[in-house]
């Protein structure tokens, strides 16, 4: 037929092209291959389309996607910077650069990359949840809750919305507003579970954002001195992340060590000294050394709820000592020192 192309175009994958820019054929075969995990192979081709046009914009931050789940931040951050040197508007591309401030524990550059979004386009609630866990961790509260409040208006009704919540539930308390925490708790809970049907059909809220609603919960509960809700809670958020580790083979940060520091906490409180060090033993021995850069965004907290492994050796130091097992108790003080 006159018009039809004789036959399909092929493309070859070795700098050279046969109808079909090799460029894109890098560039296709190295998103494939993300999506797939084979993170190495993605860089490979990503290179290659840099190779062939080097002011290619969209590759530098797809490629600095594979660095940053490689956990390479400082080559992820490069392949951004280049990325929107190229295009400065980028909103993709600051996203990204942002996630890797905060995995790199520099949640102020973050919050620069977040308000340039915002300039460029208010309505992205994204970038309001990002500002917002970027202030969190900076240590400005009533920041984080402004940027949290805005991402709850402007997310529909779902889990999108529940997990700000979750975060916002966090903040609250720290901030000690228990009642405001609990309430913002319990509406991010109505999105976790399998009774969970979503209209429209959708994805309920995850387990690790549902464990944050528990954690949060179970301290303001803790808070107000309802230490039987506290540890239904605490236990709760603990059964969440061992979810996620069967799931994906990889520990949440600190949140999990702070959860047994805390149940240590209120089993001290009831009395119950043996669950109390037996708790702070799990505590000592799951808080990491750094937070793991793969750790999901608005998980990353170095030490949540402000908690350190020093303040893990202090409570375990007072169990033993009530326990009168006082060179135990020593040696723990010793390590807080």
């Amino acid at each position: 037929a006159k018009g039809a192309p004789s036959a399909i175009p092929h493309a070859t994958l070795d700098g050279h092209s046969e109808g079909v820019d090799a460029a894109n054929a890098y560039c296709n075969r190295g998103l494939a291959r993300y999506e797939v995990g084979d993170l190495e192979a993605a860089i490979s081709d990503l290179g290659q389309v840099l190779n062939l046009r080097p002011e290619d914009a969209t590759a530098h931050y797809q490629r600095g996607r594979a660095w940053h789940d490689l956990g390479e931040i400082e080559t992820a951050i490069a392949d951004y910077d280049r990325s929107l040197a190229l295009n400065p508007r980028d909103e993709v591309a600051l996203h990204y650069r942002a996630q890797a401030h905060l995995a790199q524990n520099n949640p102020e550059a973050a919050i620069e990359d977040y308000a340039a979004v915002l300039a460029l386009n208010p309505e992205d609630a994204g970038a309001s949840q990002g500002r917002g866990h970027a202030y969190h961790l900076a240590g400005n509260l009533k920041a984080a809750v402004a940027d949290y409040d805005r991402a709850i208006d402007l997310y529909p009704e779902g889990p999108q919305r529940a997990v700000v919540l979750a975060l916002r539930g966090r903040a609250q308390v720290e901030r000690e507003r228990l009642n405001e925490a609990i309430a913002d708790c319990d509406r991010a809970l109505a999105f976790h579970g399998e009774a969970v049907v979503m209209d429209p059909p959708g994805d309920a809220l995850d387990n690790r954002a549902a464990a944050i609603a528990h954690h949060a919960r179970g301290r303001a509960y803790h808070a107000r001195g309802a230490l039987q809700e506290a540890l239904a809670d605490y236990g709760r958020a603990l059964e969440l992340y061992a979810e996620e580790w069967r799931n994906e083979d990889r520990v949440p940060g600190a949140d999990v060590a702070v959860l047994y520091y805390d149940r240590a906490r209120a089993h001290f409180v009831r009395g119950d000294l043996d669950m109390s060090v037996s708790d702070y033993d799990l505590a000592v021995d799951r808080f990491p050394d750094s937070v793991p850069s793969t750790v999901a965004g608005y998980l990353r907290q170095a030490k949540p709820f402000g908690v350190g492994k020093g303040m893990i050796h202090v409570g375990r130091g007072d169990a033993h000592a009530a326990l009168a097992e006082l060179e135990a108790a020593v040696a723990d003080y010793d390590r807080a020192i």
